[in-house]
């Protein structure tokens, strides 16, 4: 049996039940006909969405942890919209607090001590965008945030609230910020869901360990950062977080409650920062070769077990420097060694187009491969990044006061164009791939980009698991059968040439 050091910390994982945008009052409901059982997931303005009387008794079901939604950016309008009512309603305006929203809305702490904020503007569709107030008519409405959630508690709250979902034919989905193995005998610790890397750091240096985790420290270390591999700083010497999982506790099959993990014996780490100056200090002719040198060295570099960090267009203040929430739209690339090491020239033609188009790229280096991770099992990990020397991230800034279509349009350019050169120069037949936390959330290809050769397996295990597709969320495994109607509102769809989920 392996010995244990447990972090117990407060569950603060949260079951949400999701809404529509609701900025401004909805058309006239048209229900498409559903090609399977069950059909469309009901949202706020359906005559089927749950009553005031029946979340009121789920409130006591889960011992008064149900949390209304009040939208982080209320304090700085005058006027909400209720969709469920049609209505105007209360003035939530506070000059204070609406200068503390200003102040920290690109703090990621801000939006995760939330029940309902979302991180990345995008993914809110501009409700209640303090930013521009007249896109939205001067009104604060819920829109795409989640209408209830629960602050989970015990297994009970989250069996409670998944019944309910299924029940009232509602989204659920769980919000984190989270087999057994007998073959490991050695230090491990047991983490709860909704810690964060950071707390899991200070606790283990005080015992004289440390654990692979993710370089932001607001990152939560049993969550989807483990389900997409999690690289680190450590990588290059342990490989991703995913490889040290030793049990995962949960009571469904997308409920995690907290998960185990092999620790290591604390150990000196060097770190150093190398920047390439570009506007006003070198030139085209010079800056590319030195792009190109950089790149026939990250071998030699990762091979030693070095970790290194470098963006194009700044230095970093620190070696793992505050970035900002919401404050990009983003794409990226897991480049493998064959590509960086026989094909300079195209990697270097790459990167300077995407430059020139006005491009932001980050590059880590690092290689997890199989020999140095040494994972108990065969896991579902990416292949990507197995054979990956390079994860290339490119973006451009979100504008948060320009109208909502203009960052559309500029997701659909990245799309388009960055996220469609990445896959020519890495394509997944010469073993690329993206690492879903940090690639394009549209990218066509997401199946093979993001799973690779696991998709298939995944899917199957998916579809016994989850027979009813209860579970989405976008580019998940088995959201291909799912689709958004111009409402928002969830509904199964059949791929083409492909049968029904549930078939």
């Amino acid at each position: 049996m392996a010995s244990s050091i447990l972090l117990h910390a407060p569950l603060i994982v949260l079951t949400a039940l999701t809404a529509i945008n609701a900025i401004a009052a909805p058309e006239p409901v048209v229900r498409p006909t559903p090609p399977i059982a069950g059909g469309c997931r009901f949202i706020p303005s359906d005559p089927e969405w749950p009553s005031i009387e029946e979340w009121s008794s789920l409130n006591i079901s889960v011992d008064g942890r149900l949390i209304a939604t009040v939208p982080s950016g209320s304090p700085c309008f005058r006027s909400t919209y209720d969709v469920k009512t049609k209505t105007t309603g209360l003035n939530t305006f506070d000059e204070k607090q609406c200068n503390d929203v200003k102040a920290n809305w690109h703090m990621p702490t801000f939006h995760e001590d939330s029940s309902s904020s979302i991180m990345q503007t995008r993914f809110a569709n501009n409700s209640c965008n303090y930013f521009a107030p007249d896109q939205s008519g001067g009104q604060c409405g819920i829109g795409s945030y989640v209408k209830y959630a629960i602050d989970v508690g015990s297994e009970g709250h989250v069996k409670a609230g998944i019944a309910f979902g299924k029940r009232h034919n509602i989204r659920v989905l769980v919000r984190n910020t989270g087999h057994e193995s007998k073959l490991y005998n050695g230090p491990a610790l047991e983490v709860s869901a909704g810690v964060q890397v950071d707390e899991v750091y200070d606790y283990l240096e005080q015992l004289g360990y440390m654990a692979v985790g993710g370089e932001c420290p607001t990152v939560g270390l049993a969550g989807g950062y483990i389900f997409a591999g999690g690289h680190a700083p450590t990588s290059s010497k342990l490989g991703l977080a995913a490889d040290h999982i030793l049990a995962i506790q949960g009571g469904t099959v997308a409920y995690i409650k907290s998960v185990t993990f092999k620790i290591f014996k604390d150990f000196r780490v060097s770190g150093a920062i190398f920047t390439m100056p570009y506007a006003g200090v070198l030139d085209g002719d010079e800056f590319w070769p030195l792009i190109d040198t950089w790149h026939s060295i990250t071998p030699n570099l990762t091979d030693a077990g070095a970790y290194a960090y470098r963006t194009f267009n700044q230095a970093y203040k620190g070696l793992f420097p505050f970035l900002g929430s919401g404050t990009f739209q983003w794409t990226s690339r897991l480049i493998p060694r064959n590509v960086i090491q026989n094909q300079p020239q195209a990697v270097s033609k790459t990167l300077k187009a995407l430059f020139d188009d006005g491009a932001t790229m980050v590059e880590t280096v690092m290689n997890p491969n199989l020999g140095l991770a040494k994972p108990l099992i065969d896991n579902s990990v990416l292949p990507a990044w197995r054979t990956s020397i390079v994860n290339l991230v490119v973006g451009k800034p979100y504008n948060d006061s320009a109208p909502f279509q203009v960052n559309v349009d500029a997701r659909t350019y990245i799309t388009q164009h960055w996220t469609s050169a990445l896959e020519q120069l890495a394509p997944v037949s010469a073993g690329g791939g993206a690492y879903m936390n940090e690639a394009d959330a549209d990218d066509p290809n997401w199946q093979e980009s993001f799973y690779g050769r696991n998709y298939p397996k995944q899917l199957a295990i998916k579809r016994k698991y989850d027979p009813t597709g209860f579970w989405y969320a976008k580019k998940a495994v088995g959201s291909e059968y799912w689709s958004e109607d111009a409402q928002q509102r969830l509904c199964p769809t059949r791929p083409r040439g492909r049968e029904s989920y549930g078939e």
